[in-house]
Formats: structure tokens, sequence, C-alpha cells
């Protein structure tokens, strides 16, 4: 079936609310047509629903957007809520669930349910709980279960904070990961050794990372326990300290001190 499609936010505008929005215009585009329900004040997608607002698209089995009907921003999409097989890009980024809501005031997006995934460069990450994405902040924020996997290393969390910078400007919206914030049963694998705390502060580019709360750090036979931490997963160096009144624990094998390996 041909795609039906309609530009939102100038169907039905005068043309002083066109001029004022115009480069904020939304798209939406699906192979089963698009019902309007003016009672909800609202935009129904059926049948591979897409989404595009500037460099975000939203893709899903259906969509629905709500849209205001005041004098001042007429006919403006401000909610949309997506629901099977739910697809969100931005630049790099793509992120993935059974079911999508996305504040456009917010800039803000919540996927839950099956699928829960997001990836950009070279970060893959999974949930079972939401995944949100704060697209003015350049922020991901995961719970329960989070998985995170980059090249030669992997992070498991409670809950995790991605942070993202642009490559370059004028880099069509790619992105590096440049900060990661972990809290709750954290362990990182890598190989520089495995470790576990409480809370991880982590450097993706430079492999340092801070960590803090029951921390635990094992390479091969060797293991460190100590209140904090600070590692180097690329060069595989560590410093352990204690709590006030607390004790750093060190069991060594037979070859000695632990010392750092850097990773290939």
């Amino acid at each position: 079936m041909r795609a039906a499609a309609l530009v939102l936010l100038t169907a039905l505008t005068s043309g002083a609310a066109v001029a004022q929005i115009a480069d904020r215009a939304i798209e939406v585009t699906a192979d089963q047509g698009l019902e309007w329900d003016k009672t909800q004040k609202l935009y129904i997608a059926r049948g591979n629903a897409k989404l595009t607002r500037g460099q975000t698209a939203i893709a899903a089995g259906v969509l629905r957007a709500w849209y205001r009907d005041d004098d001042t921003r007429r006919g403006e999409v401000f909610r949309v809520e997506a629901e099977g097989d739910v697809r969100i890009t931005r630049g790099d980024l793509v992120a993935t669930g059974g079911r999508a809501v996305y504040d456009i005031d917010k800039r803000v997006g919540r996927l839950t349910g099956a699928g829960l995934a997001a990836s950009s460069g070279d970060a893959r990450l999974s949930a079972s709980d939401f995944i949100e994405l704060h697209d003015d902040r350049r922020v991901v924020v995961a719970q329960g279960g989070v998985r995170l996997m980059r090249p030669g290393e992997e992070l498991r969390a409670a809950t995790l904070s991605l942070h993202f910078e642009p490559v370059e400007i004028g880099a069509r919206g790619r992105t590096r990961l440049v900060r990661v914030e972990a809290d709750g049963d954290v362990r990182v694998t890598s190989c520089a050794g495995t470790v576990q705390a409480n809370r991880v502060v982590y450097d993706p580019q430079s492999g340092d990372a801070q960590l803090s709360g029951e921390v635990k750090l094992t390479r091969g036979n060797d293991r460190l326990e100590g209140a904090a931490a600070e590692i180097n997963t690329k060069d595989g160096s560590m410093r352990v300290t204690s709590a006030p009144r607390g004790r750093v624990s060190v069991v060594l094998d037979k070859g000695g001190a632990a010392k750092g390996a850097p990773c290939r």
C-alpha cells in the first residue's frame, strides 16, 4: 500500500504559526494510513509508521502524536507515543524497545518493553527496565540489569548513565562516549582484570575509572579489596585506598605483586 504522509505542523496551522516553527516541522509517514481525532487533538499513524523531526526519527508499528490547539502554538506536536518494534535514531545513536514515550518539549524519550537496547559508535547497551534518551544533554540513562559492551570491555550495573559529545563540528550527529556513571552492584571486566564496586565513574577515552564502595579487584589469582580505588583499563594500573579506620586487603599469588600489564 502506498505510504500516506502528513506534515503535522503545517497541515492545519495559520501562516504565522508555520513561520514561527518552520525549522521544527514534523513529518509522519505510515503504510496503513493516518487518523485524525480532533476531539483528542491526536494523530494516529499505523503500519510501519515513522515520525521525523530534525535529526531525530521514531519508527514503530503504531504512532500517536498529540498536538496543541491554542492561539500561540496551534498544531504544535508535544508528545509522541510509539508501540511495536520501536526504533529511535538520532545521528549514530540507535535505541530500540517495545514501547516509547517522547516528550518533544523536553526532548526526552523513554523506551520500555521487549528488545530494550541502544548503540552509538562502538558502545552497545541493554537493560530490562527502561532506557531514557536526553537529546539536549546527549545523555542516555538505563536501569535494570544494565549491560554495556565496548571492544575489550564489559560493564554490568543496576543503573547507568552514558554521556556523549560530538565527534567534531558538522559531523552529522556522530558522537563519542566520554563518561560513564554506574551504580548498584557494578562489575567491570577488561584485560586489566575484574572490578566490583557500588559505584564506578569511568572515562572510556583515557581508560581511567574511580571506584567506591566495597571495591574488589581481581587479576588472575591476585585480589585487592578496599573502600575506593583508581584503575586504568588500558594500562592495567591500579591504586586501592581504605576508608577512615578501615583497611586494604591484598592477596597475591606466587608471582608476587599485582603489576599492571598493558592492554592490547
